[in-house]
């Protein structure tokens, strides 16, 4: 109303507003508008034209404007000069004429828009004029005029009968907030200048996880990620976050150690992808320690403005109501999340996390090459129970019915044990223990063996208890049929995607006769089990290989 009283206009007024600078040939459209807007006048004596803007054409066309005013009425043309409150114009227009940002200015404030500039005319804006306003950004450039009957028809239309551009005004509303509102606007120039950043970033990957610690199912992921990355994702330079930076199997191209905060912050800023890679990662079951660890680094990495994946995780438990929240809301930043089974799925949604940018797959152990297990015979000719044992949980009556139940299945069965380590620092002592209690014929592999070479005793194993989760993957990877020791959710979550949750023993309570008869069924059915356990392996490899695809999206 302010600016109504302002520039003389009453209520039954109709304005029709250009924007524009008025110099050189920027202003051709608007001496086009004042040679149809005579037209409008004549149509409907409530139409005003209001002309915003200043140039060294002002003066004529403030001249060429009192002599069409002449003929109509003194107030039908107002050019106002230079102003900064076009917002308040755009508020009481009730068409715009013109192009760039001015027309999406009036866009933004529900106006009709009739696009006309000094290069060209796409017409009223809609969804069929979309794309030209898109390819010209909203300037016109190099498009057709028509006759200058057409524009000044389409606009009498739009001021005689508003309600039914209502819809136009609508869609153009909705175009602003979604393609140039200032937060958009904000966000594109952010992403643009991370895009470019990483372009000068030399470290395509920075991979971080529970390496270092000579544990064989997080030494194998590594393996697995790192030959997929550099195989199928054209990954050339990588940066290890490790507990142990002497040690260097798989050739990165730095070692860095994991609690070493400002080195990791300094090759984050040249670094492409951040991957936290395989294992369970996001849990407290183990330690709040290494929970806020990875939070810490993997929080990091988004703010140096790394790209994100979770790579092939098992997620939870995470038992603190602090930690599920501070947990959830990291997974709500990340780039992208690959779960190996649908309990974790389940479980991230559980945390009340909605980020889309999640997929099932599968362990990426699954898609190792099984001529990898090299470098340890078994002598031929005998049957053999791989037994894995974690060194952890330190239960004499536990380890004494495992002990007793082994001896039992040799005796009955004439299986000779294999007492395998697979994370050595951790299991030797106690599957040393149960080699000094069988009392029967058993292999007990008291040295580090190469990780091929523990692969190697597995895949040459008839069937196999473990109670680590990677002794049952790759138990699973060669068809070899095995009892789980269920210590753990993951154990339960691999057991059932497996098909293989009737093996599972659960640890509390257990008895050497609960042992016992277990392993006597995977006796029992193993033939069965092995058919079962190759088919889920492939298809399970099917499922781990689009870890990869999924990551070269990222990455690439």
């Amino acid at each position: 109303v302010e600016l109504k009283n302002e520039l003389g206009l009453d209520e039954n007024n109709k304005v029709v507003l250009c924007v524009s600078r008025l110099n050189d040939t920027a202003a051709d459209h608007i001496e086009r508008v004042l040679s149809f807007s005579k037209e409008l006048y004549t149509k409907d004596s409530n139409v005003r034209l209001v002309i915003v803007g200043d140039g060294d054409r002002f003066d004529a066309l403030k001249k060429q404007s009192e002599q069409i005013n002449a003929q109509t009425t003194k107030d039908f043309i107002q050019l106002v000069g230079a102003r900064t409150d076009i917002y308040r114009f755009c508020n009481i227009a009730d068409l715009f004429i013109g192009i760039s940002r001015s027309a999406l200015e009036a866009i933004a404030c529900e106006v009709p828009v009739i696009l006309l500039g000094n290069h060209g005319y796409i017409g009223l804006l809609n969804e069929d004029t979309l794309q030209s306003c898109i390819d010209t950004n909203f300037t016109c450039r190099g498009l057709p005029f028509p006759d200058n009957s057409v524009i000044s028809s389409l606009a009498t239309d739009i001021l005689e009968n508003p309600s039914d551009y209502k819809q136009n005004t609508e869609f153009g509303l909705k175009l602003v907030k979604e393609r140039y509102s200032v937060d958009k606007m904000v966000s594109d120039a952010l992403t643009t200048y991370k895009e470019a950043e990483r372009d000068i970033r030399d470290f395509d990957t920075m991979i971080c996880g529970y390496y270092g610690r000579s544990n064989l199912g997080d030494d194998i992921l590594l393996k697995t990620i790192t030959d997929n990355l550099k195989s199928e994702c054209d990954v050339k330079k990588i940066a290890l976050l490790t507990a142990d930076t002497s040690n260097n199997p798989y050739g990165m191209d730095v070692c860095i150690h994991r609690f070493d905060v400002l080195k990791i912050r300094k090759y984050m800023k040249r670094t492409n992808t951040f991957i936290l890679g395989g294992g369970s990662i996001l849990q407290d079951a183990t330690s709040s320690r290494s929970l806020y660890y990875y939070l810490f680094i993997t929080n990091l990495a988004v703010k140096t403005g790394c790209k994100t994946i979770l790579y092939s995780n098992g997620i939870g438990p995470i038992n603190k109501p602090y930690h599920r929240k501070k947990a959830a809301k990291l997974l709500e930043k990340i780039d992208y999340i690959t779960v190996r089974d649908k309990k974790s799925y389940e479980y991230i949604r559980s945390l009340g996390v909605k980020n889309e940018r999640i997929e099932i797959t599968a362990d990426e152990v699954f898609t190792i090459d099984k001529s990898w297990a090299t470098g340890y015979d078994l002598p031929q000719g005998k049957k053999y129970l791989c037994v894995n044992l974690r060194g952890v949980d330190k239960n004499e009556e536990f380890y004494s019915a495992v002990s007793t139940a082994i001896k039992r299945i040799s005796d009955d069965y004439g299986y000779v044990p294999v007492l395998l380590p697979l994370h050595f620092g951790q299991d030797i002592e106690l599957v040393t223990r149960v080699s000094e209690a069988l009392g029967c014929e058993h292999i007990l592999i008291d040295k580090q063996i190469p990780h091929q070479s523990t692969l190697a005793v597995i895949s040459q194993s008839d069937i196999v208890l473990s109670e680590r989760l990677h002794g049952l993957v790759i138990s699973c990877l060669f068809g070899i049929p095995f009892s789980a020791i269920d210590y753990d959710p993951k154990i339960t979550a691999f057991c059932a995607e497996v098909g293989m949750s009737e093996y599972a023993i659960k640890k509390e309570n257990v008895t050497e006769e609960d042992i016992y008869n277990n392993i006597r069924s995977v006796i029992e059915s193993r033939c069965e089990l092995q058919r079962v356990l190759e088919e889920k392996a492939q298809s399970n490899r099917m499922l781990a290989q689009n870890n990869r695809r999924i990551a070269n999206n990222i990455i690439n």
